[in-house]
């Protein structure tokens, strides 16, 4: 099955949101239809909001004031200035009302979802569901429950709770975000770490602390920074300048990059150097295959362990950049090297993919490549876009003035002619049109071989396959869900 569509996709992935949004306004007389949510979008009316699915019916009955977007069978609405509780039959959840809610929500698996934190006369507090409170307590400010405790405020201090409202914790003048099961406090001008349970990580005490990464966080004492284990030891005798606010970064898959002066390196969970060369600059995150550094007046790129991964050296003003890469395989990163009118492609083992771009018959006045697919890639030489393989060999006659995407599955890049009606199909290994039909939408992926669009002429949904087949399609809706 295709993934549910929610509503908060990028850009290039939610175009069924929009034409579907857009007969939804047609079909409402409606000032504004909402991305969906847990298959319902919010409609905008007669300065009213009410719930309509994905067939376009009203599946809430009620219109209010304000409304949300449902979250787990349950949404927030306003009448008048009351919030309040609904299900999805637009039935009032609970019996009391109040003067906001808030629910919890992120992509981190350690936020508890099932407290939802309510405003009535001035006071934070919490409740279930069902619309009954928690606790008995009501606090200045509240936030999410993240490992059975959340952090509240209550008379300039900060402590934390339980889900049943007891104290875990001592006051403190700051309590931040838990990060691997680990908090910064600030308490009386220093900063150190507790746990969950309120208990301490260790003794010591710290002009600045920041939050644990690989087990590992940053602190700084007497005017000097260094890292820590979540014992409390450090992982060496090494103390860097604090001639900056943070002269490191966090750990990230084993390693930190570190500014000393006018020296960058890295170091490993041991806090030994592992860079051979010395760096001015990163051009681009170590943690990929390859890094380009600054070097002198000389640019170069190296592994993870700072090793130079191929001897050829670039000028201080070379533009460095990774190119896209939809599948996201690390071993399969491309460079693009600007340096002067020189353009050329490597790989990340410093292996010359395409040379000399700008020299080429197209005449690059500019190169920018957006994606690399499989064996192909989109590059735009000027203001056209040029479907080409990794060898610079052009696959299609034509060009482009937009590119819009490359498909999930594959097989198939979508571009735009201004002046031309719909979108354009290309199938990447011929090159050509995948059909003359012009298309008003198409799905962001193959599924089964084919993709669902929407004609441009005839405005109806059918599936169609890389090599232009065309196959009727009575559930548009389904298809998708």
């Amino acid at each position: 099955m295709l993934k549910n569509f929610q509503g908060y996709t990028s850009s290039e992935e939610n175009n069924w949101d929009i034409a579907l949004r857009h007969r939804l306004t047609e079909k409402f007389s409606a000032d504004y239809v909402s991305s969906f949510w847990d298959g319902l979008a919010l409609v905008w009316r007669n300065n009213l909001w009410f719930y309509v699915d994905k067939m376009g019916e009203r599946v809430v009955s009620g219109e209010y004031d304000e409304a949300r977007h449902f979250l787990g069978l349950i949404a927030s609405v306003r009448k008048g200035e009351d919030w309040f509780l609904i299900d999805g039959k637009g039935k009032k959840v609970g019996n009391e009302v109040f003067d906001d809610i808030y629910f919890p929500k992120g992509d981190r698996g350690d936020i508890d979802e099932s407290e939802i934190q309510v405003r009535k006369n001035g006071k934070y507090f919490y409740i279930d569901r069902s619309g009954n409170r928690v606790m008995d307590r009501e606090f200045d400010r509240t936030n999410v429950f993240r490992n059975g405790v959340a952090v509240v405020h209550e008379d300039g201090k900060d402590f934390l709770i339980n889900k049943i409202g007891e104290t875990v914790s001592d006051r403190f003048d700051t309590i931040e975000n838990f990060s691997e099961g680990i908090a910064v406090v600030k308490r009386d001008g220093k900063e150190f770490f507790i746990r969950a349970d309120g208990s301490e990580v260790t003794n010591a005490r710290f002009d600045h602390a920041w939050k644990f990464r690989e087990g590992l966080a940053q602190v700084s004492k007497g005017g000097k920074w260094f890292f820590i284990r979540a014992d409390g030891s450090e992982i060496t005798h090494e103390r860097f300048d604090e001639n900056r606010l943070f002269p490191a970064s966090s750990f990230h898959e084993g390693f930190a990059f570190v500014v000393q002066n006018n020296d960058r390196f890295f170091i490993d969970r041991e806090g030994r150097r592992v860079t051979k060369e010395r760096m001015r600059s990163t051009k681009v995150s170590h943690s990929d295959i390859a890094s380009a550094v600054k070097g002198g007046d000389v640019q170069f790129l190296v592994d993870e362990n700072g090793n130079r991964v191929v001897e050829d050296e670039y000028g201080p003003n070379a533009i460095i950049s990774q190119v896209r890469n939809r599948n996201h395989d690390a071993s399969a990163r491309v460079f693009l090297i600007r340096e002067g009118s020189a353009c050329k492609l490597i790989d990340s083992k410093g292996k010359k993919m395409m040379e000399d771009i700008c020299e080429m018959p197209m005449n690059f006045l500019d190169v920018y490549i957006y994606d690399v697919t499989e064996n192909w890639m989109t590059i735009k030489k000027g203001s056209k876009w040029h479907l080409m393989d990794l060898s610079g060999k052009q696959l299609s006659k034509e060009s482009f003035d937009d590119f819009i995407r490359s498909f999930s599955g594959g097989g198939v890049a979508v571009f735009r002619n201004t002046g031309e009606d719909g979108i354009i199909l290309v199938n990447t290994r011929t090159g050509k049109r995948v059909t003359c039909d012009k298309f008003y939408y198409v799905h962001d992926r193959f599924y089964r071989g084919v993709a669902l669009v929407e004609r441009f002429d005839e405005r109806d949904f059918i599936l169609l396959d890389r090599d232009g087949g065309k196959f009727p399609c009575k559930d548009p809706v389904g298809y998708i869900a």
